[in-house]
C-alpha cells in the first residue's frame, strides 16, 4: 500500500526560473544609461520579486545580463569548471562601487532563480574586494621584501599561501546561505512533485521531506564553496606526484617518485598540516549555523584524511 502523498511543487526549486532574455531594441542599445548587451533580461514573477527585495534591501538596482564567453572561459582555465553565473567583483560599472547598479550575469540558456539570488548575495557582499594579502604587501613594500621570513612547517606554508581560497570559501558560503535562506523564507525550498512521487512510488514510504529539508538547510551550502579548498589542497599534492616529463625518467626513478609520493599521502606530515589548515574552514562553516561535520567527513573522504 502506498504512503499518503503529500503534494509539492512542480519544478525543484533549482530548476525554477527567473526569466529569460530577448533581443534589444536598437534604440535601447544606443542608450548610455542602459548596460551596453545585445539581450534584455525579462524577469518572471518570481524573479522580479527579488529585484525588488534586493532594491529595498540595498538601494541598487540588480541588473541581470547574460555571461559572457571570455568571463566564461576565464572561470574555466582558472577553476576548471563552467559556471552557471557570476559577479564581477572588479568592475567599474555593476561591481561594489558603483552607487547605482549591481550587475549579475547568468546563463541565457538557463535564467536559474537560485543563480540570481546566488550572485545578488555576492552582489550585496560588503567585504567581497577583501584582499587577504594587502597588508603583507604593504608591510613589504616597506621593509623589503628581504624581511618576509620563510615558513617554519608545512602547515605555515599551507596558511600562507591558502590565504585566497580561504576568502572565496568565505564569499561563497555567503552568497549560498543567502540563497538558500531566500528560498527558505518564500517556502521555495522545496522538492518537484515528480521526485516525490518517483521515491514514494519505488519505496512505498513518504518522501522523507524532512531529511531533505536539513541537507538542503544545513549540508547542501557547504558542497561548492569547500569545492576551492580542495583544489588549493590538491595543488599542492600534486607538486609530490609524477609531473608532465616524468615520463623521461627511468623505470626505476619513476618508481621511486610514486613509492615517495604514496608515503607522503599516507603521512602524519601532510594529514595534520591538511587538518591545521581546514579547521578555521570548519568554524567559519559551524558559525554559520552549518553542518561542519559532514563537511569535514566529505573532505578526509575526498583528501584521503582518515576519521
Amino acid at each position: 500500500m502506498m504512503a499518503e502523498h503529500t503534494p509539492y511543487q512542480e519544478e525543484d526549486f533549482q530548476a525554477i526560473q527567473a526569466g529569460g532574455f530577448k533581443k534589444r531594441s536598437l534604440l535601447d542599445r544606443i542608450n548610455p544609461f542602459t548596460p551596453f548587451s545585445s539581450k534584455k533580461f525579462v524577469p518572471s514573477a518570481k524573479g522580479q520579486e527579488f529585484l525588488d527585495k534586493f532594491k529595498k534591501d540595498t538601494g541598487k538596482n540588480l541588473v541581470v545580463l547574460p555571461m559572457e564567453e571570455r568571463d566564461i572561459e576565464a572561470v574555466k582555465k582558472g577553476y576548471g569548471f563552467s559556471p552557471s553565473g557570476y559577479f564581477k567583483n572588479y568592475a567599474l560599472f555593476g561591481g561594489p562601487k558603483d552607487p547605482f547598479n549591481r550587475y549579475a550575469y547568468i546563463d541565457p540558456n538557463d535564467a536559474s532563480l537560485y543563480t540570481l539570488v546566488h550572485e545578488g548575495g555576492h552582489a550585496q557582499d560588503k567585504n567581497i574586494q577583501y584582499d587577504p594579502y594587502q597588508q603583507e604587501r604593504r608591510i613589504l613594500a616597506r621593509r623589503g621584501r628581504h624581511t618576509k621570513k620563510p615558513p617554519s612547517s608545512y602547515g605555515e606554508f599551507l596558511k600562507d599561501t591558502g590565504k585566497f581560497p580561504m576568502e572565496e570559501l568565505r564569499r561563497e558560503l555567503l552568497a549560498e546561505q543567502y540563497a538558500t535562506d531566500y528560498f527558505k523564507n518564500k517556502n521555495l525550498l522545496r522538492p518537484s512533485e515528480s521526485m516525490a512521487l518517483n521515491y514514494e512510488i519505488a519505496t512505498g514510504e513518504s518522501f522523507p521531506y524532512d531529511k531533505y529539508k536539513k541537507f538542503q538547510e544545513k549540508q547542501r551550502p557547504t558542497d561548492y564553496p569547500m569545492q576551492f579548498l580542495t583544489k588549493f589542497l590538491n595543488k599542492k599534492d600534486a607538486f609530490y606526484g609524477i609531473k608532465k616529463g616524468d615520463e623521461d625518467l627511468t623505470s626505476s626513478a619513476i618508481r621511486g617518485k610514486q613509492k615517495f609520493y604514496d608515503n607522503y599521502l599516507d603521512s602524519d606530515y601532510r594529514k595534520d598540516a591538511f587538518q591545521n589548515y581546514l579547521n578555521p574552514a570548519y568554524e567559519m562553516i559551524k558559525s554559520k549555523g552549518l553542518d561542519a561535520e559532514r563537511a569535514k567527513k566529505s573532505m578526509n573522504i575526498n583528501m584521503q584524511l582518515g576519521f
